[in-house]
């Protein structure tokens, strides 16, 4: 039997918040490492949904808006 194996992280913060790399290298990391569904959920602020970000994310389809 084939098992499909999805890497999903649907908490992570970038250094728009407590986390430590911007949306961009989140973005990049999840394309390194096979991560199919990621979600940035930083406290207080969507600072790291800028229109340049979303592009990007969408161009690697790492985005769908919900």
């Amino acid at each position: 039997m084939n098992k499909v194996q999805t890497k999903i992280d649907l908490h992570i913060h970038s250094n728009c918040s407590d986390g430590v790399l911007s949306a961009r290298e989140i973005i990049d990391e999840a394309i390194i490492n096979n991560v199919t569904t990621i979600s940035i959920c930083d406290h207080d602020n969507t600072f790291a949904y800028t229109q340049e970000i979303l592009a990007y994310a969408k161009q690697n389809n790492k985005y769908t808006k919900n």
